[in-house]
C-alpha cells in the first residue's frame, strides 16, 4: 500500500479535534472515501513515526485486529502546527 499524505493529515487533524478524556481509550476513525484497511495502515505509519500513540486492540467489523489511535504525541502536535499555520 502506498503512503497517502492527504490521509495522514486527515488522521492527524481528526485526532487533534477529538476530545481527550485521559482514559487512553482508542478513537474510532471512520473517514469517508477511505477503506478501513487504508486508515489502519496509515495509523500504523503515524505510530511508527512517533506522531501518535495507538492501540493494537481495536477489532474491526471483519474480526481482525487493527491499530487504533489514542492521541497525538508532542511530535504530532508540532507537525500539525508547522503545516497548518
Amino acid at each position: 500500500m502506498k503512503r497517502d499524505p492527504v490521509l495522514l493529515a486527515r488522521i492527524l487533524e481528526t485526532i487533534e479535534a477529538a476530545p481527550y478524556d485521559f482514559s487512553d481509550a482508542p478513537i474510532d476513525l471512520q473517514l469517508d472515501g477511505y477503506s478501513e484497511d487504508a486508515v489502519a495502515y496509515h495509523v500504523l505509519l503515524l505510530n511508527e513515526a512517533g506522531m501518535i500513540t495507538a492501540s493494537s486492540h481495536g477489532v474491526s467489523e471483519d474480526g481482525r485486529t487493527r491499530p487504533r489511535p489514542i492521541r497525538l504525541t508532542w511530535k504530532g502536535h508540532e507537525y500539525l502546527a508547522r503545516t497548518t499555520d
